[in-house]
């Protein structure tokens, strides 16, 4: 069964292997700090007839900074500018003061105004509106009731409500970020800022994940709309990145059946400090990760552990990870076993999240 489930999901175009694969390469050399040779992986997995996504080219555009080389710098800011991202993201990051001061800075802008009508007209307005407008209404009674206290019910029954006027959208043509654009505020990009994002999560997480809801006749997530099919159907197209898929798909009734793509990790908080377990071997996770484009286990770790705890010039590589924290309180780290510390690896002072309006 696992197997046959398991079939469903891998990439079937070379050319997007080779996108992610190169991609892959360049962040595993962010990882380990080696800027140059990202730059060499990002430029492999731009010349694939795949359209590079908007992180990718943000983090292509730090490290060709970083490089000096600005030609390249320039050629990253104008794709980004063609998904409409905002100038004021270049002019805020103190990452970018290199390629803002270069020559090659100056003839970005003089082709901005292109680049954004190459945007405005790739742009599918009634999708972005209708989009944005049912994120308004999902957020609304959130907003009323961060903890699901008494309008949980109420809350359900409306992502229902916008799964169903969101599907025949999504069915047809489902819309990447050449046709969304990207949705980004002025500050440092934000991977959870596009709303189509958490609409989709929200479906998938705000049921009762154990099972029908007896007393209000409520469905869990998987039952009220499964998305995998037409989620995987925009993968294979080059629309949504694999890496949102699998953190999306592992909410899903497939994680239940084993066909899961280890996109959540475990976070504890010993002592006022957080860590995360070294990942244990597991071939056929990999093999499932590898089929849709996905980097190893132990490197997705990696990349977390680089992204909460070193990551100076703030590259995007949080992209479809969750984390999820259990703080044991009364536990000291001295008490553990040797071997059980010889596995944690400190990620720091522990630092609560902020409220978030997700």
């Amino acid at each position: 069964m696992t197997a046959l489930y398991a079939q469903r999901f891998q990439l079937h175009d070379p050319q997007l292997l080779a996108y992610f694969t190169a991609v892959n390469k360049a962040e595993e050399s962010i990882v380990n700090d080696d800027f140059a040779s990202a730059c060499d992986h990002y430029g492999e997995a731009f010349r694939s007839t795949q359209p590079p996504f908007a992180a990718d080219q943000f983090n292509a555009l730090l490290c060709a900074t970083h490089e000096m080389r600005y030609d390249l710098a320039e050629a990253h800011a104008h794709g980004l500018a063609r998904l409409g991202c905002p100038l004021e993201v270049f002019a805020n990051n103190p990452n970018l003061k290199g390629f803002m001061s270069s020559t090659h800075y100056a003839s970005f802008l003089k082709g901005y105004d292109t680049d954004r009508r190459i945007h405005e007209r790739n742009l599918d307005r009634v999708v972005r509106e209708q989009v944005d407008s049912l994120f308004g209404i999902d957020q609304t009674m959130r907003l009323a009731d961060p903890e699901y206290t008494f309008l949980r019910d109420s809350i359900y029954r409306e992502d229902l409500r916008i799964m169903r006027v969101l599907l025949p959208r999504l069915i047809p043509d489902f819309p990447g970020e050449q046709q969304l654009g990207v949705h980004w505020g002025t500050q440092a990009p934000s991977l959870e800022a596009e709303p189509l994002v958490i609409i989709l999560l929200h479906n998938y997480n705000s049921y009762d994940t154990t099972g029908s809801d007896m007393l209000n006749s409520l469905k869990t997530a998987t039952e009220a709309t499964d998305l995998s099919d037409v989620l995987m159907n925009a993968v294979e197209r080059g629309r949504l990145h694999p890496e949102v898929f699998a953190y999306l798909h592992d909410r899903s009734g497939d994680f239940g059946r084993g066909v899961h793509f280890g996109q959540v990790f475990g976070i504890i908080v010993i002592e006022g400090r957080s860590y995360v377990g070294e990942p244990d071997e597991d071939p056929a996770l990999d093999a499932r990760r590898a089929a849709l484009g996905l980097c190893t286990k132990k490197q997705m770790v990696a990349k977390a552990v680089y992204d909460l705890r070193s990551n100076r010039l703030g590259f995007m590589l949080n992209r479809g990870l969750s984390g999820n924290v259990s703080i044991l309180n009364g536990l000291m780290f001295s008490s553990l076993p040797q071997e059980t510390r010889d596995g944690l690896i400190d990620l720091g002072p522990y630092l609560p999240p902020e409220e978030s309006d997700h």
